[in-house]
């Protein structure tokens, strides 16, 4: 009948068929095993030596082709071929996109992540800048236990009169000095006082008695980061906007030749932060109010 399968597109026979190719394959083998077997024992007669190693070589190749023809005959193999081909895809992608990662952060200058900019790697790091670097500024709103966890580093660099360090805070006159109060729920009064703590810290570490190894520059902006910047490198930890204390990720970048790395930008960023700030110097304002001889100015507070 026309509507009757043939007998080749049986199931059970194809099935009985790709059973019957195994068992030819293995019996294939196993001749084959034998015969090198014996053209080893018979090396010494060199022409059945070359006799026997010819028809186990050919008995090889049927082997194989018989396994190959197992394997193309199984109805899942197109489907395995798939997944294998896509998996591949994928692998071949995701290195793509590794590739072009890397070649991000280099074009960058970016050094490395650090994915906790409080552990050690990144102490040791931040703390090689402060202590080394010719030329160091930081921008920091108060950076009180910041300083403390670098205080030998201060302590080393300002021994060094050759070097010059410059801290960029927000104007205690500034209106931020409320919104940041705000977020770190304090008053702006206590925030103020967390600035001049720092600088009692810093003339604490200072060996040069009143002539300090520092300048502090205020601004009526804001910072959204921790920056530490020398004359190659820079080490940015980026501020979280909510309330609360969280501790974000620190990025190292670093000078490159090319002048399209981000260290240029921090470095054009601050150059410009400097031009508007309120002037070179707020430390005789601070001295003032450490001596209470000036209010401290609380702007927008009602």
């Amino acid at each position: 009948m026309a509507n009757q399968r043939s007998h080749a597109d049986s199931p059970a026979l194809s099935k009985a068929a790709s059973k019957g190719n195994v068992a030819l394959g293995c019996g294939v083998a196993l001749v084959a095993t034998i015969l090198y077997f014996i053209a080893f024992a018979e090396r010494g007669s060199v022409g059945w030596n070359a006799v026997l190693n010819s028809i186990a070589a050919s008995l090889t190749a049927a082997l194989l082709f018989t396994l190959a023809d197992y394997l193309l005959s199984r109805r899942d193999y197109a489907q395995y071929i798939e997944q294998l081909g896509n998996m591949m895809l994928t692998e071949i992608r995701s290195l793509e996109f590794q590739s072009n990662a890397v070649s991000n952060a280099r074009d960058l200058g970016l050094v490395q992540v650090f994915t906790n900019d409080r552990n050690d790697e990144c102490m040791r790091a931040e703390g090689k800048l402060i202590r080394e670097a010719a030329s160091l500024t930081l921008l920091m709103n108060a950076g009180a236990s910041w300083v403390e966890m670098h205080r030998e580093s201060f302590r080393s660099r300002f021994g060094d009169q050759e070097k010059s360090t410059t801290i960029f805070m927000p104007s205690p006159a500034s209106d931020f000095s409320v919104i940041q109060a705000r977020k770190e729920e304090m008053n702006a009064d206590a925030l103020i006082n967390r600035q001049i703590g720092v600088i009692r810290k810093l003339d604490g570490l200072s060996p040069r008695g009143g002539d300090r190894p520092y300048t502090v520059i205020g601004h009526q902006l804001f910072h959204p980061c921790l920056l530490i910047l020398t004359d190659t490198d820079a080490i940015i930890a980026p501020y979280y906007a909510s309330k609360g204390r969280k501790v974000p990720p620190a990025m190292w970048f670093k000078k490159t030749k090319g002048g399209s790395d981000y260290y240029s930008r921090l470095r054009d960023d601050v150059r410009e932060l400097e031009a508007l700030a309120d002037s070179a110097e707020i430390l005789p304002w601070f001295d003032e109010q450490m001596r209470g001889e000036v209010p401290i100015p609380i702007q927008g507070a009602a």
